[in-house]
């Protein structure tokens, strides 16, 4: 399961970076939307360095924060006039009308790891670590231990900022599909792997850790997991409503 929330969150954005692509258009995305997006994802980065990860924590960490800069920049090419929209038919229906729920919930998990070896070290390493790999059943350390109290404190302000972050991002995407009577432009392949990211990701949770102590570390994207996945209800349900509303018409 980890694994596999691991791919769908690498694979989450592409299919609307090609969907904006083949529009020549990235007006179905919100602005603040992109923009509290991309803050989430330099909050996972700026976690993974300040708590030491391991290298390839961090390449990904930065993978995310690339391909948000991506979107982005399609968003000012498209939308400041610097460029010709590449057809003016409506996109095909794969591809339209989904939800962007980039949420890959709250970045940052507070892992804690005995250490048997180490007999002065009695309560074991504390870690923060991108949700997207802490679910991975493989073992995740930080390349050189840092004080516990810190690492604690960081991770714990991590995983709430992302967590609120990604939650936040929503709501101007679902405010913008109201306004503009239509989710089309919006890739339903992103709101798929986005979707499963999350549902992969809580059942690797619920599977992995055990013990009330656990599970309080685990809140923030437990909360984060089953908040995104809700608004990412929402904006299936304002996607199926303009679909057939529009089919009415037709």
């Amino acid at each position: 399961l980890g694994y596999m929330s691991i791919f769908f969150w690498l694979n989450a954005q592409v299919p609307q970076l090609y969907t904006n692509y083949l529009l020549g258009s990235a007006a179905s995305l919100s602005l603040p939307f992109l923009l509290i997006w991309l803050l989430g994802d330099i909050t996972n980065f700026l976690g993974c360095i300040l708590t030491n990860q391991l290298p390839f924590q961090r390449y990904l960490a930065l993978y995310f924060c690339l391909i948000d800069l991506s979107l982005l920049i399609q968003f000012f090419y498209y939308e400041h006039g610097w460029s010709t929209p590449i057809s003016s038919s409506p996109i095909s229906s794969n591809y339209v009308e989904a939800s962007p729920s980039s949420q890959r919930e709250s970045v940052h998990f507070d892992l804690h790891e005995e250490d048997e070896e180490d007999e002065d070290d009695e309560e074991g390493e504390e870690g923060v670590l991108d949700k997207r790999w802490i679910a991975s059943p493989s073992t995740m350390a930080v390349e050189e231990p840092i004080e516990d109290g810190m690492m604690l404190n960081i991770g714990v302000v991590m995983a709430w900022t992302c967590t609120c972050l990604y939650l936040a991002s929503r709501i101007p995407q679902i405010v913008l599909n109201y306004t503009r009577g239509t989710a089309e432009g919006l890739s339903i392949w992103m709101f798929a792997f986005a979707a499963l990211g999350n549902l992969t990701y809580v059942l690797s949770i619920a599977l992995h850790i055990e013990g009330s102590e656990e599970w309080l570390n685990a809140l923030p994207y437990i909360i984060g997991s089953a908040g995104t996945l809700s608004f990412d209800a929402t904006i299936f349900a304002q996607f199926w409503y303009y679909r057939k509303l529009y089919a009415s018409y037709s």
